[in-house]
């Protein structure tokens, strides 16, 4: 019977009380990995944890299990927390890790990190489910490069702030509402992989070339307000019909669907990183009202800006 990496447990029976993937992983380093509360499924394995280190971190990590892991930040990262992107450890820029980072199947990755403590919510998707789902497995070895931008990151974040709701709280039925959530996660994470595979080699007549991607992404998580389609076109020297176009073209969504969810996620992160209050962040974000903002906080994750402050203590 097939195994869960680091797990040494068969698949398919759920249970609690494992050996935690992540302290396999961080064996030997600086890091210290206290595994809380954990759960196995069919097609996935959910976990609470808390990351403490004393000092400074730069070390490259072997992602060896053949899963792909999400990892929900439940209190703020350090500032200047910073990773490679998986798989291309050599060529890629360090980035910030934002609140939900995603490493895949047999992966290497650099990681810079100030001293400091995470408490996360680890939720692994079993390769052979996805293999299974997506009915090509060619399909998951090519899915690293791009996987991200196919992705919708308001919905992956909702389902795995369902999964630590029900893994915290236990209560009546939660291994299976738990189990519900990661499989709806699975399903995202082989839509984004289709949608990948059935993009054409090579670049895209009409994309958006790399250096405009970036200005586009810098502007719109700069401090301050979020830029308008007018503004974005103005910087990329295009039209804003013309800059809609290439921006579907080669991401796979909408310029004005990834603002909402960039603006989300930098609300996020104030709420939880800063004892800013409600309006005083919905200002920041260009808000006009706290109510307006509460409106769109609530429609892209589910719950309220105050409830995520509650939730993550």
């Amino acid at each position: 019977m097939a195994r869960l990496p680091g797990s040494g447990l068969p698949m398919g029976a759920e249970g609690l009380d494992f050996s935690s993937p992540a302290n396999a992983h961080l064996a030997g380093t600086p890091i210290h990995y206290e595994a809380g509360r954990q759960l196995r499924l069919g097609s996935a394995i959910v976990e609470l944890g808390t990351f403490d280190w004393k000092h400074p971190v730069e070390l490259m990590i072997d992602h060896t299990d053949d899963v792909f892991a999400f990892n929900l930040a439940l209190s703020p990262r350090p500032p200047r927390a910073r990773i490679s992107t998986p798989g291309c450890p050599q060529r890629r820029a360090m980035e910030t890790i934002g609140r939900v980072l995603l490493i895949y199947p047999a992966s290497t990755f650099r990681l810079s990190v100030p001293a400091g403590h995470v408490r996360s919510l680890y939720c692994g998707i079993d390769r052979a489910s996805l293999i299974r789902m997506v009915g090509n497995s060619t399909y998951l070895d090519s899915a690293h490069e791009g996987l991200q931008t196919k992705l919708d990151a308001l919905a992956v974040e909702l389902l795995l702030n369902r999964i630590y709701d029900e893994l915290r709280d236990a209560r009546f039925g939660f291994e299976k509402a738990v189990d519900a959530y990661a499989t709806a996660l699975c399903v995202e994470l082989a839509r984004g992989i289709r949608a990948l595979a059935a993009e054409p080699e090579g670049r895209r007549k009409g994309g958006l070339a790399p250096g405009r991607l970036r200005l586009i992404e810098e502007r719109i998580r700069a401090d301050g307000p979020a830029p308008r389609l007018p503004e974005l076109a103005e910087i990329c020297g295009l039209t804003v019909r013309q800059l809609s176009r290439a921006f579907k073209q080669e991401t796979g969504r909408t310029l004005g669907k990834y603002i909402d969810e960039v603006v989300v996620d930098r609300g996020s992160r104030l709420l939880l990183e800063t004892d800013c209050p409600v309006a005083e962040i919905a200002a920041m974000l260009g808000f006009s009202t706290t109510a307006s903002f509460s409106f769109a906080f609530r429609r892209a994750t589910g719950m309220r800006p105050s409830e995520l402050r509650r939730r993550t203590g």
